[in-house]
């Protein structure tokens, strides 16, 4: 059965993340309303089309979850909505079901250029699949991001490295499945 990720849990490696990125600031549970409209990892087009319809303002920062829950932490780029009022919602729909909430560590020194930012990952285990499947993560975001691919959105063609690289993350995934969950 594969891992069902989930927000963080009050841990002390992510205490140490969150000083890692934001010295100081303290990550608060936002609650996940989407539109109907709003797609899955589309954080930046659904929080300006809200804002847009609805005012308020962008706020970006990162999203803490474990994808590997009990094995592996990670920050990901992320960005919420923040009403007139000043309440924070996450107007972007999870991948997984069941997700109500995000845990989220504004970051007022982090913009969004256009091109994607790389998530940061830690191993909360010395497990060398742990570290195997971080560094296939990190081989896959610098090679769908090298040059022009850093530009570009939507469908990308795979070369035969990149196939190389997920097929591997599919392997390592597997392996850490059959081994822990």
């Amino acid at each position: 059965m594969p891992p069902i990720p989930r927000p963080v849990t009050a841990i002390p490696e992510v205490k140490a993340l969150c000083e890692r990125l934001v010295p100081g600031a303290i990550p608060r549970r936002v609650r996940v309303d989407a539109p109907p409209w709003a797609k899955p990892d589309e954080c930046t087009e659904n929080v300006a089309r809200v804002v847009e319809e609805h005012g308020g303002e962008a706020v970006n920062g990162w999203r803490l979850w474990e994808p590997l829950p009990g094995l592996m932490i990670e920050a990901e780029f992320h960005m919420v909505w923040m009403s007139e009022d000043k309440r924070p919602l996450d107007v972007t729909p999870s991948l997984f079901p069941g997700i109500i909430e995000t845990v989220f560590l504004a970051d007022p020194e982090l913009s969004y250029e256009g091109r994607q930012i790389d998530n940061i990952r830690v191993a909360l285990t010395d497990e060398p699949l742990v570290r195997d499947l971080i560094q296939a993560l990190e081989a896959d975001f610098e090679v769908m991001n090298r040059g022009e691919l850093a530009n570009q959105h939507g469908f990308i063609t795979m070369t035969p490295e990149m196939q190389a690289i997920k097929d591997r993350q599919g392997e390592l995934f597997f392996e850490i499945a059959q081994k822990y969950y």
